[in-house]
């Protein structure tokens, strides 16, 4: 099967831990070490209390969906429409989005469980892998 083929992500200092982790299929984000909170996006220093010591802690990859809308409007021509964007709260509480995928005539609705799934995609850098959400049911 060829991947499908997606813009690359924008990397940098704080992004780049993050593709390496889904890289590995694995969900991961920054929790502070003061506080406990979770950071997304990544950054520097803890948006609650402001402390910059962090660690990479796995998440368990369910959660409820929040939002989404249908793109029905082509802005990336690597993306074909119409595709779903979907707000999920995880259930350790950081919103995530991603592309709601593999939900077939099911109804979209409000609070729907939903689990993480990792596809692999190409970009003209080369292949790479994201997190989308699909119904957990």
């Amino acid at each position: 099967m060829t991947p499908e083929i997606r813009p690359a992500p924008r990397r940098g200092l704080f992004e780049d831990q993050f593709w390496e982790y889904v890289a590995q299929e694995q969900l991961r984000l920054q929790q502070c070490v003061d506080c406990g909170r979770f950071r997304y996006p990544s950054g520097p220093a803890c948006p609650g209390c402001l402390a910059a010591e962090f660690t990479w802690e796995r998440l368990c990859g369910k959660g409820t969906l929040l939002s989404w809308t249908v793109f029905r409007r082509q802005y990336f021509p690597e993306l074909p429409v119409p595709y779903v964007v979907a707000a999920v709260r995880t259930d350790e509480g950081p919103i995530l989005v991603g592309n709601l995928v593999g939900y077939g005539d099911r109804e979209i609705v409000h609070d729907m469980p939903v689990r993480v799934v990792f596809e692999e995609v190409a970009s003209a850098a080369g292949p790479w892998r994201i997190c989308q959400w699909t119904p957990a049911n």
